[in-house]
């Protein structure tokens, strides 16, 4: 059962709210906290560190998550009918900072607001005493470190370029260069693998998870700009990785993608999460799982007019629409219900060209992909096309918002704890899944150009042996993305592919679609038609997002528009 934290505190513009994680920490609410006489104890420390996990929860409702997604091959914008069609353009790769100028303001503002409080914890930790040891202080450090990297590695990966603050502050300074900033992820990866986090994930950052990460950032450094990383060597990701492998485990486990296909489950006249730990219990293979090395956790405590949102929201946006009325319409339809599922805004339809490339036998592709027609019904399938653009009969399976009926037989949005019901929009729990041991093997495979690691995960999908037989590049990305589809990753690997020095010819060829010139068949109210993908545009725009319009004013114009946007 997950527990909250709740601490007030006026701490600069990052007022720490509510905890994230199963079983970190029952406080009592804390007031008239400042900077000045906050960080003076450790239990201090260990609820400061609790506001920049809490931070990452905020992450989701900015759209980080979707938009690589929605701009890769595995999915559509679909967006419903009457709704802004800012999706849409991002799956076309239209220019959309002429009519978006600040759709990702939300997410810039979060990222800086949890780096604030990871660089308060970070300036202030010298000054406590009273450790139980020099390891409690060292691993609270590097996990800060550790959730500092991720977010500078998420906004430099996504823009290009952005300030580099590694202390707390209110300056309005110009971006880095790329290499500037990513010398400071490389430096806080290292310090998170090789500093105080030892044992198994929980939902704090281990060793693993940093290990992870570093080779994540290294691969897309050097494939991305195409020249050597810097403050990291490739031996030394490999080492990394290969603790990770000999020291987590030696078998493959539960397939993870099995996500959103249970009810809830009630126990003891309870509803439980249908992705409950441990996973013997509900028969999901998803939360703190052994592969799992590093997601972002949630809870339902989210409230509309509050300062915050706990739950997963990217669940919401991607979960199918079922008619013109969206997620509401969807929810009271018995064809969706008998599944377990309830409905969401269905943004990301998965592309027919993701779903048709799985080979006969492979377990991903039920358990990624619902086949909306022939899982759910023809009727349900037939509205949500009415009020849909871009609709593909196709949904993203993995993070499907799930319910069931409660006591009195209504239809609850998620399967909450507590008995408690939630509103659908803020009360998703399922953890986002940020690295998984899968991965792992695929990424080793790669830095050493050898097939382990792909026949490792191959056969756990499909159960044949030594599938591949000879390393090949282009293949390895194929069993990534079968792998690792609609997990925030297949837009960073088409880019990293070839990278600029190949003028991104990979992505622009997985871009390019089943006719070779971007344009694909796909159902807008309910007719089907041509949808032209301007895959030539990652010349100029070099697969990176606009940044804000807003934050390029307020800078006075320290800060300055990618390439590619008006």
């Amino acid at each position: 059962m997950k527990r909250y934290i709740f601490l007030v505190s006026t701490l600069l513009s990052g007022a720490l709210l509510t905890g994230c994680a199963e079983d970190f920490l029952e406080v009592k609410p804390v007031v008239q906290k400042t900077d000045q006489n906050y960080y003076s104890t450790p239990e201090e420390a260990q609820e400061a560190l609790v506001g920049c996990y809490d931070g990452l929860q905020g992450l989701s409702c900015n759209l980080i998550f979707l938009a690589p997604e929605v701009a890769s091959d595995d999915c559509s914008g679909s967006v419903g009918l009457g709704d802004k069609d800012d999706y849409n353009q991002i799956n076309t790769l239209t220019d959309m900072s002429i009519q978006y100028p600040d759709f990702f303001n939300e997410a810039w503002s979060a990222y800086y607001k949890l780096l604030n409080r990871c660089n308060t914890l970070i300036q202030k930790i010298d000054q406590i005493s009273g450790w139980s040891d020099e390891g409690e202080k060292l691993s609270i450090l590097a996990q800060a470190r550790f959730i500092r990297a991720y977010a500078y590695f998420d906004l430099v990966r996504s823009f290009g370029h952005c300030p580099l603050l590694v202390e707390p502050s209110n300056e309005i300074i110009p971006c880095s260069q790329y290499k500037e900033i990513y010398t400071q992820i490389f430096e806080d990866f290292k310090f998170a693998a090789q500093n105080g986090l030892e044992g198994d994930y929980d939902g704090h950052a281990t060793k693993y998870s940093a290990a992870g990460l570093l080779a994540r950032a290294y691969l897309f450094y050097t494939g991305y700009y195409g020249e050597e990383a810097p403050n990291v060597t490739k031996s030394e990701v490999i080492s990394f990785l290969e603790d990770v492998k000999g020291e987590l485990m030696s078998n493959p486990y539960k397939l993870w993608p099995a996500a959103a296909q249970q009810k809830a489950k009630k126990e003891n006249g309870d509803f439980h999460e249908c992705y409950s730990s441990p996973a013997s219990d509900y028969g999901y293979a998803g939360e703190l799982n052994k592969e799992v090395l590093f997601s972002i956790r949630y809870t339902y405590t989210g409230a509309y007019g509050g300062s915050e949102n706990d739950g997963n929201l990217f669940s919401l946006y991607v979960s199918p629409r079922g008619g013109k009325g969206g997620g509401t319409e969807a929810h009271s339809d018995k064809d969706l219900q008998k599944n377990g599922w309830a409905g969401g805004w269905g943004i990301a339809c998965a592309s027919k060209e993701i779903f048709d490339s799985f080979e006969a036998g492979d377990m991903r592709k039920e358990a990624s992909i619902i086949d909306i027609k022939n899982e759910i019904s023809a009727s349900f399938d037939t509205k949500t096309a009415d009020g849909s653009s871009q609709y593909t009969s196709y949904s993203i399976k993995k993070y499907c918002t799930t319910g069931d009926f409660d006591d009195n037989g209504d239809y609850n949005y998620s399967c909450l704890i507590n008995n408690s019901s939630g509103h659908m929009n803020l009360s998703q729990t399922q953890d986002f899944i940020v690295l998984r041991y899968a991965d792992v093997l695929l990424m080793l495979s790669e830095l050493k150009e050898d097939v382990e690691g792909m026949n490792k995960v191959h056969e756990r999908a499909t159960g044949v042996a030594n599938y591949y037989t000879a390393y090949d590049k282009e293949k390895l990305f194929q069993e990534r993305q079968w792998e690792l589809c609609f997990e925030g990753i297949r837009y960073w690997d088409m880019l990293r592919y070839d990278g600029r020095q190949g003028d991104f010819a990979y992505a622009k060829k997985c871009l390019a679609g089943p006719q070779g010139n971007g344009v694909y068949k796909l159902v807008n109210a309910g007719v089907e038609g041509d949808v032209t993908v301007d895959y030539n545009r990652l010349s100029k725009t070099k697969g990176l997002f606009h940044i804000p319009l807003n934050q390029i004013t307020i800078s006075g114009g320290a800060i300055t528009q990618n390439e590619g946007y008006k």
